[in-house]
């Protein structure tokens, strides 16, 4: 998505000298995940309002998003799908925490669930995403220490029973969890596929 936007805003760049044309690509490449996200944001808003749930919906951005960055996880083959099961994603979890109410015990086992998976896969890398040993130490910290700071601003906001905060804070943290099982198995079966084809 936005692959010929980039070209046409770089290439305006280019032409005011605001870089050289060998970092051309590397501008583009930038522009287009800069237009992405800013899309995705968008439209997270926008199915909050929707929803009736737009300061919940911001909530998830605020802390869904650091920890996506930072942990990695699945991710699909191309921008058109990764915008579908993004949409697909943050609608249902806005639905389930506006229409569904659990135990709070069920919150805190997602949230506990949720901290182990990302204290002990963090971060998880992608083709497009590969980490060097510092990289991968430095997203780990990263990733446990936010974290941490979000499983305590949870838990303030279960004493002071701000319930659909909560409930989508422990949703967005299960979730990204999720992604990070299923890009550690996409990880593993991509590997294992290389060594077999390079055996044969």
């Amino acid at each position: 998505m936005f692959y010929k936007a980039s070209i046409y805003i770089a290439n305006i760049l280019e032409q005011q000298n605001k870089f050289t044309s060998e970092d051309k690509e590397i501008y583009r490449y930038g522009i287009q995940q800069g237009l992405n996200l800013a899309l995705n944001i968008l439209t997270t808003i926008l199915i909050g309002a929707l929803c009736g749930m737009l300061y919940p919906s911001i909530l998830f951005l605020i802390c869904y998003m650091p920890l996506r960055s930072f942990c990695g996880g699945y991710h699909a083959k191309t921008h058109i799908r990764c915008y579908i099961y993004s949409v697909i994603m943050i609608t249902g979890i806005l639905l389930v925490a506006k229409y569904l109410t659990f135990n709070i015990l069920v919150y805190e086992i997602l949230v506990l669930m949720s901290l182990i998976a990302i204290f002990l896969l963090a971060p998880i890398e992608d083709k497009n995403k590969v980490l060097d040993s510092d990289e991968k130490r430095v997203f780990r910290k990263r990733s446990c220490i936010i974290a941490v700071l979000e499983i305590l601003i949870y838990h303030i906001f279960v004493i002071t029973h701000f319930t659909n905060s909560y409930k989508i804070l422990s949703t967005a943290l299960f979730s990204l969890s999720i992604l990070m099982i299923i890009g550690r198995i996409k990880n593993y079966i991509q590997r294992r596929n290389m060594h077999v084809s390079i055996n044969h």
